[in-house]
């Protein structure tokens, strides 16, 4: 839960954060942890549904100030991949309605490139509206195990490497295969990665 002051001009970081600490216990106590943004708004983690239910509808911290409670636009849900070719002619809506009792709100069919013509892998990425990725989940008769999303890191398309993007680089520009500098279309004469100089 994201709580900030209604008033933009004075944040709760201008009040006692003795007096915010008891006024948050005073409309729950399953806390979990409570951190500070960098805009000065609170950032809560707290037990369960009912317990946010309590903090999205309080209107104002009692005898400091009005604020404003949501839900977290990132941290509120997980994302997690399943393998399962036996839903790849199914639509989307299909599957989302069938899983949702089960938190799915969202899925993306990964495709791959077969003779030119792009067909579904079988792997799904799912999104759940869940804190905490569950560990399976029943497909009709089937059970699938959920693995964590790792998404791929951020890797600049002109220097290769890795934590920044095209926009930001101030490298010279290499091969996406040999590292070397651009010389199509002339063919690579290595393989080498620009990130940890190994042979791939």
């Amino acid at each position: 839960i994201v709580v900030s002051a209604t008033d933009v001009k004075k944040p709760l970081t201008d009040y006692s954060c003795f007096a915010i600490h008891r006024a948050l216990h005073l409309i729950s106590k399953d806390i979990v942890s409570i951190s500070q943004l960098r805009d000065g708004k609170l950032l809560l983690l707290v037990k369960d549904n009912l317990t946010a239910n309590k903090f999205l509808s309080t209107k104002e911290l009692f005898g400091i100030c009005p604020i404003v409670c949501k839900l977290h636009d990132q941290l509120n849900f997980s994302k997690g991949t399943i393998f399962a070719p036996f839903l790849s002619k199914i639509s989307t809506e299909e599957i989302i309605k069938e899983l949702s009792p089960q938190g799915v709100k969202d899925i993306y069919k990964y495709e791959k490139l077969v003779d030119g013509k792009k067909t579904t892998s079988g792997v799904i990425l799912l999104t759940f509206d869940l804190y905490n990725l569950p560990e399976s989940i029943d497909i009709s008769w089937y059970k699938g195990k959920v693995c964590e999303y790792i998404p791929n890191p951020m890797r600049c398309k002109n220097c290769q490497l890795l934590g920044h993007t095209t926009k930001r680089c101030v490298n010279s520009a290499s091969c996406v295969n040999c590292s070397l500098p651009p010389h199509s279309p002339v063919d690579c004469t290595r393989k080498f990665c620009a990130n940890c100089a190994e042979d791939h």
